[in-house]
């Protein structure tokens, strides 16, 4: 028997992806009037972004009982000293391990962490600090 696509289809298969279906459901999220996307500066996009992590794993942390671990990659670059510290406070507040990267250590307030391990990542060496 042949098989034929119908016109939903057609772009799909010349892409290689599907182009609807649930997984394109978008959120809305919006900044006072304003939607975020396209409008939302670079450090709003990424708070939104950590704000729905967190989100998701307050919710693991609440049905299993269990503190996520957290990666958070170009730390100190992406947030301002406020947010920064607001960050850390939150994922604090779980008992969550945390990964940071960044390119400047002097940015993170090592001091608002309890127990903590710093590396280096010096011409392709780790060293601890």
């Amino acid at each position: 028997s042949r098989v034929t696509t119908t016109t939903r289809e057609e772009p799909d298969m010349a892409t290689g992806w599907t182009h609807h279906g649930p997984h394109r459901d978008d959120v809305q999220i919006l900044i006072g009037q304003l939607e975020s996307r396209g409008k939302a500066s670079q450090g709003q996009a990424r708070m939104l972004a950590f704000a729905l992590k967190w989100l998701q794993a307050q919710w693991i942390f609440d049905e299993q009982k269990e503190a996520p671990i957290f990666l958070v990659d170009d730390f100190s670059s992406e947030f301002d000293a406020a947010n920064r510290k607001r960050l850390m406070r939150l994922v604090n507040s779980l008992g969550s391990q945390v990964f940071l990267t960044g390119t400047e250590g002097s940015l993170v307030d090592w001091e608002a962490n309890i127990e903590y391990t710093q590396y280096t990542v010096l011409r392709g060496a780790i060293l601890v600090n």
